[in-house]
């Protein structure tokens, strides 16, 4: 049974939205209390929503080669290369948001008083969040983290509906297959 249209189009959703988000940049708006939370939510959530769809992809790809469909081309391959990619670059933001959330916390307070293993772990997280949530590698991984989903999405789409199911599809599938 092949689960991954179940659960594809939530981290879709809801990491695009962060992306588009974060694309949207302005002084009045980032200064909203609310705006970075709301931005953590959508990639942390996303982000881990991405990888239960990336396992249920792989599962789909396991029935797809019991049931023995086979496909012309390598197009499962790219997807879930291009899958893979999507979830990585994601899984850097929401692991850069996940330590900015954890430093705006009482959990961080507790930490910095401690002289250990976790404090040093913890100094060297909140320089890894200086440089990923800085804005313009911030900006620079949602919009590449954007197209990337948008990718992945247009080859699902060829894989199930196929090539031609509408233009979008068609330019995402020709960029990769020549007919």
């Amino acid at each position: 049974m092949n689960i991954h249209p179940l659960f594809v189009h939530f981290p879709i959703g809801l990491l695009v939205v962060y992306a588009l988000l974060e694309l949207i940049w302005s002084k009045k708006i980032n200064k909203l209390s609310y705006w970075f939370y709301l931005k953590a939510f959508l990639v942390i959530v996303g982000s881990a929503m991405s990888v239960l769809t990336a396992v249920t992809g792989d599962l789909a790809e396991e029935a797809l080669q019991k049931g023995g469909v086979t496909f012309s081309n390598n197009i499962i391959d790219v997807h879930a290369g291009f899958a893979t990619f999507t979830v990585i670059v994601f899984a850097l933001l929401s692991s850069a948001y996940l330590i900015a959330w954890i430093e705006r916390s009482d959990i961080a307070e507790y930490i910095t008083k401690q002289n250990n293993f976790v404090h040093k772990v913890y100094l060297w997280c909140l320089t890894y969040k200086r440089y990923l949530l800085s804005p313009s590698v911030r900006i620079l991984l949602a919009f590449v983290g954007l197209v990337a989903i948008t990718i992945t999405g247009g080859l699902g789409a060829a894989i199930v509906y196929g090539p031609d199911i509408d233009p979008f599809v068609s330019v995402i599938y020709h960029l990769f297959f020549s007919t």
